[in-house]
């Protein structure tokens, strides 16, 4: 899978001077924050009706369930989990440094941005365990059929059975044990599709909250961020991209986001001196979203742009434009094949 790795600096720019004010250092000490409902989700058969700035936290053998609606679980930093309809998960620890949960029915989908190298996340599908080895993206049906779209997977059988997933692999748990065949990472549906827009929201809400923090962060750490009623992730060392490929700044690296000619000559500037102009490029036409994106570095090594994005777009002295995700802030949508009604932040027009 092709990575497109895009800045998203549109939304600094539409906050600067105020987000010092919006974002707030508040730390998620736990894995299982239930962080976006969509439509009938229920936690221990409560259906669950949260407030803008309330998020149900998942104790330890707690079930999450879906009925025709989505949910979206904080696991340990830069791992979440998205659930689709008709589907549920049990909590078995809700522990950061040893996360593990069961995938009991439907799809759910897990999107690893970072892995801390002293914490462990497992996932446990009829009886077979998967852990993560790297940054990726994991989904995990009910039938037992694990895929790794990207980043790789050790996977360990109830019968001693073990198998090393890479991108682009599937296996299924079965009776015969487990057989691992490739499948089209390419080719995405309606949980992959919302997933990644969801993971592009994230992303912007981590702009204006890296900004405002002021410090270098002591570790990897889930922030939230008010003016968006959202959590976001807040890497430890240096900018990083997700597996879907948006960037998440450091307090130390945001101000590429808001003067993105910063830094000519400098690592930073992505080519030597190039200060981060962008050229455009042929569109290629990405099957998991539907419709084409730019991808590709322009002149100087800076950042190529996406199609659409925000009324800020490319500016004159380089830089990129952020994905096309609607409005920002507070807005809500579905997604097409599957989305009926939101109660969740993070912008909402269709991808």
């Amino acid at each position: 899978m092709k990575k497109t790795r895009i800045t998203l600096f549109a939304l600094g720019l539409m906050v600067a001077g105020t987000a010092t004010a919006n974002a707030q250092n508040v730390v998620s000490a736990k894995a299982g924050l239930v962080h976006l409902v969509e439509g009938e989700v229920y936690l221990n058969d409560q259906e669950l009706h949260p407030k803008i700035t309330e998020f149900p936290d998942m104790k330890d053998n707690s079930v999450l369930r879906t009925a025709v609606g989505r949910a979206e679980v904080l696991l340990a930093p830069g791992i979440v989990l998205r659930m689709g309809e008709n589907s549920s998960f049990k909590m078995l620890s809700n522990k950061l440094i040893d996360t593990r949960v069961e995938v009991l029915t439907g799809e759910a989908m897990i999107e690893v941005t970072e892995l801390d190298k002293d914490s462990t996340l497992n996932v446990v599908l009829k009886g077979t365990s998967t852990q993560p080895r790297k940054p990726g993206i994991y989904r995990f049906d009910g039938d037992g059929t694990v895929r790794v779209y990207e980043g790789q997977a050790a996977l360990a059988s109830s019968t001693g059975q073990n198998v090393t997933l890479k991108s682009g692999r599937m296996l299924v748990a079965g009776e015969g044990g487990l057989k691992a065949e490739q499948f089209d990472a390419g080719l995405g549906d309606p949980l992959y599709r919302w997933s990644k827009r969801r993971s592009s929201y994230m992303a912007m809400a981590n702009v204006s909250a890296a900004s405002s923090i002021g410090y270098a962060p002591s570790s990897r750490r889930w922030i939230y961020n008010p003016y968006f009623s959202m959590w976001t992730y807040l890497p430890y060392r240096d900018l990083i991209y997700s597996p879907f490929g948006w960037t998440y700044f450091t307090p130390g690296t945001v101000y590429m986001a808001y003067w993105p000619g910063y830094g000519q000559g400098s690592s930073y500037s992505r080519g030597g001196g190039g200060g981060g102009a962008v050229s455009a490029r042929t569109p290629t036409f990405d099957r998991g979203l539907g419709y084409s994106t730019y991808s590709g570095r322009g002149m100087g090594g800076g950042y190529s742009g996406y199609s659409g994005g925000y009324s800020g777009g490319v500016s004159s002295g380089g830089g990129v434009s952020a994905p096309s995700a609607g409005a920002s802030g507070g807005a809500r949508g579905g997604d097409s094949g599957g989305g009926r009604g939101s109660s969740g932040a993070g912008g909402g027009g269709r991808q």
